[in-house]
Formats: structure tokens, sequence, C-alpha cells
């Protein structure tokens, strides 16, 4: 059964807590920025976006991947995108279907667990934003206590 990606526009937030776009700064970018190999608490901040909507994130909490987790970035890079289109939707989402292969040991159409791809916003492109960041999780709800590198499911 194939299961439609989910996708998330990443939209910068002040670290404040703020929800207001207006004044996103390159700094407020930069603490959005995520690492390949990091595990993510919850995902409180991508609500909807489980059932295929597009969301608006903002800085995700990080908890080492021993502690209980919700999802894992499994790839981060920049987009190729010379500037800011819709194309970056669709480059985010074939990079990270491409990718999930690679770290979990499985296809993505083979696996039971979800991706989720992370790209910039325009407000966050303007500020300097270029990363896409893909996102691995389990079940809604689901937590993990170890990398799922190499899970294969």
């Amino acid at each position: 059964m194939l299961r439609p990606i989910a996708l998330a526009s990443v939209l910068a937030l002040t670290l404040a807590g703020c929800s207001s776009l207006f004044g996103t700064t390159e700094e407020d970018v930069a603490a959005m920025q995520l690492a390949t190999g990091q595990c993510i608490e919850h995902l409180d901040d991508l609500s909807g976006v489980a059932d295929g909507e597009e969301g608006e994130v903002g800085v995700l909490p990080t908890v080492d991947c021993a502690e209980p987790h919700e999802a894992e970035v499994y790839y981060a890079a920049d987009t190729t995108a010379a500037e800011y289109t819709d194309g970056i939707l669709t480059e985010a989402d074939q990079t990270c279907y491409d990718a999930f292969g690679t770290f979990v040991g499985l296809s993505y159409d083979e696996s039971r667990l979800s991706l989720f791809s992370l790209y910039p916003s325009q407000d966050t492109w303007d500020a300097g934003d270029r990363q896409i960041a893909c996102l691995i999780t389990g079940d809604q709800g689901e937590t993990f206590t170890a990398t799922l590198a190499g899970a294969a499911e």
C-alpha cells in the first residue's frame, strides 16, 4: 500500500515563539537548520502535516537519539534551485523519497515508516534558507529510543 508523502513548508518563527513571519532574519533561519542524524523529540509543530497538509514549522526540539523521539533527520542538504519556485517542493519530495532507502535499508514503498520533506518558504528563502531536510517517522505518536538508520522496517 502506498502512503502519501507528508509535506511541510519550513517557515521561520522567531526563537521567542512569535508566529509572525515579518522580520525573519538570517539568525532565525540558522537556528532552524537541521543536520542528518538529529532526532526530533516531538512533532507538535507538524500537527496536521501527517494528514498530507502543508504546514508551518518553527524550531524543532532535538534530543539524543537514545532518548524517546518521534522523528529523525535522515538527510539534509541545500536545494539546487537558484531562485524560489514551486519546483523546490518537487525537488524536496524526490530527494527525500530517493534518500529514504539508503538510510533505512528498505525502499519507502516497502517500509512501514513514513517521511516528511521540509523545504523553504518564500519568507525563509528571502532570509537565506536553502535547506531541504528529510525526517523519518513511525505511526502517529510512536516514539523510538535508537536511530532508525538501517532499521529495515
